[in-house]
C-alpha cells in the first residue's frame, strides 16, 4: 500500500507519513498493528502539542495555561501498517481537592488502558516534586514507557545532562529516552519508532468499510463534535483571558445544528463568581465577542468550507466543579 509523505512546514526533512489514509485510497481485508499510548507528565509538559504534531489536526487544546487538559483526549495517527492511538491526558500532580482528583483519575485510567507509556518532560524546567510523583507513576505503572525530553528547541547549556541525571536515577530500567520538540516536530520520528515496538497485530479500522465509499473521512480523534466545539471556544476563552481566570470556566456546547452550509453553535460558559462573568462578558460585550471570533476562526478545521455561527451565554455556578450533568458533558464521570 503507497502512503503519501509529508514535508512537515516545521521540517521540510520530515518524511512521516500523512496521519491519515489518502482520499480515494481503498484499504480492504488488511491487518494492522495497533498500539495505544497514553502520554503522561506533569502539567505543560507538552502533551497535546505532541498529540497535535503528530497528527497533523486539533486535537487538544493548547494554552500556556498549565492543566488545560480536563478529560482524556484520543488522537489518532496511521501510517501504511501501523495505528498509534495516543490518551492526551490531564497533568499528572497530587492534589486532594475533588476535582483534581478527577483529573487524575483520568491519567490513571489511561495508564491502565495503554500498551504502553509516552513520559514527557519539559527540559527547561527544573526537577521538582511534581516531576518526582511523576515519574512515580510511570514506574510503578508496570507499562513500558518511552520518554521524551521536550522542548529541546529551549535547552541550554547542562539541561539535558540534568534531566538525563534525573531520569537514570527515577527510570532505572528505561533505556528509551529521546530529546525533541512537540511543537517544532523535531525528534519525533524517533519516538514513534520506538513506540511502535508495542504495537499489537489488529484488523484495520477499514476493515469493514463500505467497499462503494470512495471517499471515507479522516479519522485522527474518536471525541465527539460537540465536545471538540467546546474545547475549542474554552481555549479560545483561555487566548483571550490569559490567566486572570484560569481554571474558574468551563464550556458546554447545548444544540448544534446545520442548515444549507450553516452550522449553528449555541454554548454556555460557566464561571465560578458574579465578577468572573463581567469579565468574560467586558465593558460593552468586548472581551465575549473577542472569545466569539476566535472560536469561530478555531471551528473553521472542524466544520471546513462551511459558515459557522456561535451564540454564547455565560452563566454563573459556583459548584460546576461538583455538578454531575457538566462533570458527565465533560467526559469525567460517566
Amino acid at each position: 500500500m503507497n502512503t503519501e509523505t509529508n514535508a512537515c512546514s516545521a521540517d521540510p526533512k520530515c518524511n512521516r507519513p500523512k496521519s491519515f489514509f489518502k482520499k480515494n485510497m481503498k484499504c480492504y481485508n488488511m491487518r494492522m498493528k495497533q498500539v495505544i499510548v497514553a502520554i503522561v507528565g506533569r502539567p505543560s509538559s507538552g502533551k497535546s502539542t505532541f498529540v497535535n504534531t503528530i497528527t497533523e489536526n486539533k486535537v487538544s487544546i493548547v494554552s500556556s495555561v498549565p492543566q488545560s487538559t480536563l478529560s482524556m483526549v484520543k488522537g489518532i495517527y496511521e501510517n501504511s501498517d501501523k495505528r498509534f492511538v495516543f490518551l492526551d491526558t490531564p497533568g499528572l500532580y497530587d492534589s486532594n481537592v475533588e476535582f483534581n482528583k478527577l483529573l487524575r483519575k483520568q491519567s490513571l485510567n489511561a495508564i491502565r488502558e495503554c500498551d504502553c507509556l509516552l513520559y514527557m518532560i519539559d527540559g527547561k524546567d527544573k526537577i521538582k516534586a511534581e516531576e518526582e510523583k511523576a515519574a512515580f507513576y510511570v514506574r510503578t505503572s508496570g507499562k513500558p514507557a518511552v520518554v521524551l525530553i521536550n522542548k529541546s528547541d529551549l535547552l541550554g547549556d547542562g539541561d539535558e545532562k540534568r534531566v538525563r541525571s534525573f531520569l537514570t536515577s527515577a527510570l532505572k530500567d528505561c533505556n528509551q529516552i529521546h530529546v525533541g520538540s512537540a511543537k517544532n516536530d523535531e525528534g519525533l520520528d524517533d519516538v514513534l519508532r520506538a513506540l511502535a515496538e508495542y504495537a499489537k497485530e489488529i484488523e484495520s479500522p477499514n476493515q469493514n468499510q463500505n467497499r462503494e465509499d470512495e471517499n471515507p473521512l479522516p479519522e485522527f480523534t474518536e471525541s465527539p463534535v460537540e465536545f471538540r466545539i467546546s474545547e475549542t471556544i474554552r481555549e479560545a476563552a483561555f487566548g483571550n483571558l490569559m490567566e486572570e481566570i484560569p481554571h474558574a470556566i468551563c464550556v458546554i456546547c447545548d444544540d448544534m445544528s446545520e442548515r444549507e452550509g450553516t452550522v449553528t453553535i449555541k454554548a454556555t460558559i460557566y464561571c465560578e463568581r458574579e465578577s468572573q462573568k463581567g469579565i468574560i462578558i467586558g465593558k460593552a460585550g468586548n472581551m465575549i465577542k473577542k472569545i466569539k471570533n476566535s472560536s469561530i476562526k478555531g471551528l473553521k478545521s472542524i466544520f471546513p468550507g462551511r459558515y459557522v455561527e456561535i451564540e454564547l451565554t455565560v452563566k454563573v455556578k459556583k459548584d460546576w466543579k461538583r455538578d454531575k450533568r457538566i462533570l458527565t458533558k465533560l467526559g469525567l464521570i460517566s
